[in-house]
């Protein structure tokens, strides 16, 4: 049984204990799509005419290497529009804030039944909330302390959008996150900057206090969209969420601040450091 729990410490935990660390994260690999993205690219470059014929017998040649050209092509491209895109979108959190994703708030009765929680123990809701997530698909359930989501709350008032990065075969992916009303929301950085409020969610976690007074606990529940992110990236991104806003690691806490109120000193390869400086269990 599957079982994601936010201790007093704010450490999330996974159960039972088979350890995974952030190595274990599914690569993808570069698409068709995206080859013949760049290879249009390449050909509308003002000096392909003048290498045309060396390119063409190296493609012919040399398949793997010319390929793998293509590919360290888009590697070196996407981290240049990264590093532009989070310092333009850093700049205007306050408009992000009230723009991102335009999502509706969800009450704990339109993703569970009520009468499968009312009455229960504290130990008997966090059992029945973490089995129940354990056999949905896309879907990830945690339970966190009163205190830990106070910490995730405040910070996330004061720092309601962020970048978070992913490991991918060619460098890393960047997300843009949003905090409103009990929710995080995510949606990759290259989807925002075309798509702006109107970007695909990608992830969201709802936050819902109904036992907080009751029992000093909040249900917590993970959406992904399986066509962009396998679980343990899912997974990734929530713990990472944890790691800056529970607000304990003052490195993680001034990038927070930085991206918000110094956009122009904040840089997003700090993000990928912090990510492998880590090891999440």
């Amino acid at each position: 049984m599957l079982r994601m729990l936010f201790e007093n410490s704010c450490r999330l935990r996974l159960y039972p204990c088979a350890s995974w660390s952030l190595k274990s994260v599914r690569f993808l690999q570069l698409s068709r799509m995206n080859f013949q993205e760049e290879l249009q690219k390449l050909q509308t470059n003002p000096y392909f005419e003048k290498y045309s014929e060396k390119i063409a017998k190296l493609k012919q040649t040399s398949p793997n290497e010319f390929l793998a050209r293509i590919e360290n092509s888009v590697k070196i491209r996407k981290t240049e529009e990264s590093r532009t895109d989070s310092r333009k979108i850093s700049t205007q959190p306050g408009q992000a804030r009230n723009e991102i994703l335009g999502y509706r708030k969800k009450t704990l009765s339109q993703v569970v039944k009520m009468e499968l929680l009312t009455g229960k123990t504290k130990t008997e809701i966090v059992d029945i909330w973490s089995e129940y997530h354990s056999n949905k698909d896309c879907l990830i359930g945690a339970v966190v302390p009163c205190e830990s989501y106070s910490c995730l709350e405040e910070n996330g008032t004061h720092f309601p959008m962020f970048l978070l990065p992913l490991p991918r075969e060619n460098g890393y992916e960047f997300f843009v996150v949003q905090f409103s009303s009990e929710e995080f929301h995510f949606t990759s950085l290259i989807n925002y900057q075309a798509h702006q409020e109107n970007a695909p969610e990608c992830l969201s976690l709802s936050f819902f206090p109904d036992f907080r007074d009751e029992h000093g606990i909040v249900l917590m529940r993970g959406e992904y969209d399986k066509n962009v992110l396998s679980a343990i990236e899912a997974r990734c991104l929530v713990n990472q969420i944890q790691l800056y806003y529970d607000g304990k690691d003052s490195k993680k806490y001034q990038l927070l601040q930085r991206f918000t109120k110094s956009p122009n000193e904040f840089k997003h390869m700090d993000l990928v450091s912090e990510l492998e400086s880590i090891s999440l269990r």
